[in-house]
């Protein structure tokens, strides 16, 4: 291998790699005549080039060429040239192939068609699932279908990627038809008195005197306000589970209905009777939920341990399951800038799969797929199907697949892909405020993670490699989520930045260690549950105090400001084309 380091040169001098080719036929010095025509070459051999004589280079590439300019096949090796995602690093790779024409062929995976590709059918599915809200029924969406019509119809006929262009109207089209399929289902859901079977979509959720649950009746969810006895009753039973129950079925009059539909509640149930069904309250819950409650249940008696609202935060932190948690934490959480860590999300799956990697690298490919997934949907399970949770365990489950198939895929094809899936599954997470929390997170760690690292590498940063890992995650994910916090909740506070640094990695550390220790925790004798919990509690308390101090040390808003366009700024930036040519291996 030959080790060429290039010079730092201007942008006229990087040309364009799908430029490059090469001629190797005999084992010719790289830079002592190769072959190749000065005009056609890089710079970098160029510059080698200018080492030798002219004449004896002249000869050399004259001998590679026929009398009428062209270029001969030569009968060697065919060199393949890829770009890595960011397009600077230039790697060559030989392969035995004769009969062919040497060209340096080169993939950049960061220009890559699918990227554009599953990008554009997602937005376009968006804008049907947008639009098949109304379906035909109002003058706007009537004129909205027929200007998608018309201009696809005239864009495919003039267009030379007509398959491409089809796809992406046949996207917009199954997204409509999906959210009309969907809103057509909440408002015509039967209504009237029932008798019979209540499954529990949700935990019961204390709320004042009373108590909240969402259940599945005849295949409909319903809301339902219990107190007293119910109520007592209902917090006796967790998801998955089933009652039997006498009541009311009812519209929803609330001014939070739209917020209902859009969770596919379809209406009010007036529970008069509750009571377990005969066969137990878990006869018709399904094994795979029940292994899932049962863990859920062995990590509430881990958390129990520590004391005050040590295990309601530490609940949220490591299962998100933050029902327990006072009103004043959740204010100084969302004061702070902290409260996506209450949310279970990519960085919680993939403690996870770190947990339980030692079993699955033993595993041979098809029995750790398997395994793997059903790992995943265990979890999405425990941790009751949230869309932040949807999103990172489709991500999840994709790039296993993926990696099973023996194939590689960037992050952000994954995530494309995901939220096209996601939205014909599911064509109401368009409206859901932590989905496109969980996606804007994501999607800035994937596009802007590299760009900061190497903005900052040029400044002193370089010398602490430390610091980027500790910096550069925490402010990609506060970018990304920038848009959806400002249109929901205004502008964030200037603090979250230094209490996300601060905070962010020692709530890592009890994610990726509280499952695994509050489980043993929740089996063993409670002295021994104090010691192993112990740690935790230091750490729990450390990630409250930061909160605090971030609600307490409120900035005026022209800070706020501030921070957020320096922190905008310093992205765009960071996304600027460098016009330079990095380490070409040979």
């Amino acid at each position: 291998m030959t080790h060429i380091e290039p010079q730092h040169q201007t942008a006229e001098h990087c040309q364009d790699p799908a430029q490059l080719t090469s001629h190797d036929g005999d084992a010719e010095q790289r830079g002592g005549g190769d072959g190749k025509d000065p005009e056609n070459e890089p710079w970098h051999a160029a510059q080698s080039r200018s080492r030798i004589p002219q004449q004896q280079g002249r000869q050399k590439s004259d001998s590679a060429r026929d009398s009428d300019g062209q270029q001969r096949a030569p009968t060697a090796h065919h060199l393949s040239m890829k770009l890595n995602s960011v397009g600077n690093d230039v790697r060559i790779r030989t392969q035995t192939q004769s009969g062919t024409h040497k060209v340096q062929e080169y993939d950049a995976q960061g220009a890559s068609a699918w990227h554009y590709f599953l990008g554009l059918a997602a937005g376009a599915t968006l804008l049907g699932i947008w639009l098949g809200e109304k379906g035909f029924t109002s003058w706007s969406a009537r004129g909205g279908w027929l200007m998608i019509a018309v201009a696809g119809v005239g864009v495919i006929l003039l267009s030379r990627i007509r398959w491409v262009l089809v796809l992406l109207c046949v996207c917009a089209m199954v997204g409509g038809m999906r959210s009309h399929s969907e809103w057509n289902a909440v408002h015509s859901a039967e209504m009237g008195p029932f008798t019979g079977r209540a499954v529990l979509v949700t935990d019961p959720e204390p709320v004042g005197a009373g108590v909240r649950i969402v259940s599945e009746i005849s295949g409909k969810r319903f809301e339902s306000w219990l107190y007293g006895s119910k109520a007592k009753r209902a917090m006796q039973h967790v998801a998955g589970e089933s009652l039997a129950v006498i009541g009311q079925r009812e519209p929803t009059r609330s001014r939070y209905q739209r917020r209902l539909e859009v969770r596919h509640i379809v209406g009010r149930f007036e529970v008069s009777t509750m009571s377990d069904i005969e066969q137990g309250a878990q006869a018709f819950e399904s094994r795979f939920m029940l292994a899932a409650n049962r863990v859920r249940s062995a990590l509430s008696d881990g958390a129990q341990i520590l004391s005050g609202d040590q295990g309601a935060l530490f609940s949220g932190l490591v299962y998100g399951d933050d029902s327990q948690q006072p009103d004043s934490m959740v204010a100084r959480f969302r004061s702070s800038g902290l409260a996506h860590l209450t949310a279970v999300s990519g960085q919680n799956v993939a403690f996870i799969l770190a947990v339980v990697a030692p079993v699955l690298t033993r595993l041979k490919r098809s029995p750790r797929l398997v395994v793997t997934l059903l790992i995943l949907a265990w979890f999405a399970i425990m941790t009751r199907v949230e869309p932040s949770v949807v999103r990172a365990v489709t991500m999840a489950g994709i790039s296993a697949i993926v990696f099973a198939a023996g194939r590689t895929s960037s992050a952000s094809k994954i995530l494309a892909a995901t939220m096209l899936g996601l939205f014909v599954i599911d064509p109401f997470l368009v409206w859901s405020v932590g989905w496109w929390l969980s996606v804007g997170g994501s999607g800035g760690l994937i596009l802007l993670s590299q760009p900061l690292k190497r903005s900052l590498e040029s400044t002193r940063m370089a010398h602490h490699p430390w610091l980027m890992v500790w910096i550069v995650p925490s402010l990609a994910a506060q970018v990304g989520v920038l848009p959806v916090s400002v249109m929901i909740f205004g502008w964030p506070s200037a603090m979250s930045i230094p209490c996300n640094l601060l905070a962010v990695p020692v709530a890592g550390i009890v994610m990726l260690l509280g499952v695994p220790v509050a489980l043993a925790a929740g089996f063993a004798p409670v002295s021994v549950a104090h010691v192993l919990m112990w740690p935790f509690g230091i750490g729990v308390r450390w990630v409250d105090t930061v909160a605090a101090i971030g609600e307490r040390l409120q900035p005026p808003m022209w800070i706020n400001l501030v921070a957020s366009s320096i922190l905008v700024g310093l992205s765009l930036w960071a996304m600027l084309p460098r016009h330079r040519c990095d380490n070409l291996e040979m």
